[in-house]
């Protein structure tokens, strides 16, 4: 299927197909298959990736977005899937400097615009309008379900459906996407430890909160007793040296003003 596609929207012919030495390549079925299209095959030493470094590199790339996306959206390993997924769907709407800061959809489908206005925040809460006829008057109208990305085939949304537990598409769906602007897990505040507290490298801890207006996060610094304590002695010391200098300032000031008055009586 995608060697015709390929060959359909770009207008060339496959002519080499190289991969590492998988088995999921390395069959009769798939030598059957080139040897007739009269594609060749080229393929990577064993345990050397770096000779297939461009397609690796994507991969890395790739699963590291995967899990950005489950982590930020609280949701569970079993929707890796539909996280990859959609790491490559946006992906291929992200510019790239190696192709003069155009998106690998503008080349592949050879435009020069493309809208971005239906993209949504991955793991967000959904209402999905229910169109089933033998709903009743007073019923209620929608089904609550979580985005899980976008499909190829169709103009719409993957939703999953936690009551039902089944993945439906869907057009009519009003996205809450608050509920992603946290990072929780297991229903836990992540703790974010960052080693750089007054670039002394005393440890703090952050905990993101949320985000504020203009979608600025919000941080709530906790820092340990032992600081806040050293903070306090160290405030109360400032002030109390403060006090002195305002001290010393003033006597310095009332001698300048009687020696001025000696010389004028002089």
């Amino acid at each position: 299927m995608y060697q015709t596609q390929a060959e359909r929207v770009t207008g060339k012919k496959i002519k080499y197909l190289q991969s590492d030495n998988g088995k999921e390549y390395c069959n009769a079925e798939m030598d059957n298959f080139l040897r007739n299209q009269g594609i060749q095959r080229r393929l990577s030493v064993v345990r050397t990736p770096q000779q297939n470094g461009v397609a690796e590199r994507f991969n890395r790339t790739i699963v590291e977005m995967a899990r950005c996306l489950l982590l930020q959206s609280s949701l569970s390993d079993m929707f890796w899937a539909d996280a990859v997924a959609t790491a490559c769907h946006l992906r291929n709407r992200c510019p790239s400097r190696s192709i003069n800061g155009d998106t690998p959809y503008q080349r592949w489908f050879n435009r020069d615009k493309m809208s971005l206005n239906y993209l949504r925040a991955f793991g967000s809460t959904v209402y999905v309008l229910d169109k089933n006829p033998a709903k009743g008057k007073l019923s209620d109208r929608s089904m609550k379900g979580i985005f899980v990305g976008y499909p190829r085939e169709t103009k719409g949304y993957r939703i999953w459906l936690s009551e039902s537990r089944k993945f439906i598409v869907a057009r009519d769906v009003k996205f809450i996407e608050d509920n992603v602007t946290t990072i929780l897990k297991n229903q836990k505040i992540e703790q974010l430890i960052i080693n750089d507290y007054e670039n002394e490298n005393k440890p703090w801890v952050e905990l993101i909160t949320g985000f504020g207006n203009n979608n600025e996060i919000e941080a709530q610094a906790e820092i340990p007793e032992d600081l806040e304590d050293n903070e306090e002695n160290e405030k109360s010391s400032g002030v109390q040296s403060s006090i002195h200098e305002t001290q010393e300032e003033s006597q310095e000031k009332k001698l300048k003003k009687k020696n001025e008055d000696l010389e004028d009586q002089n």
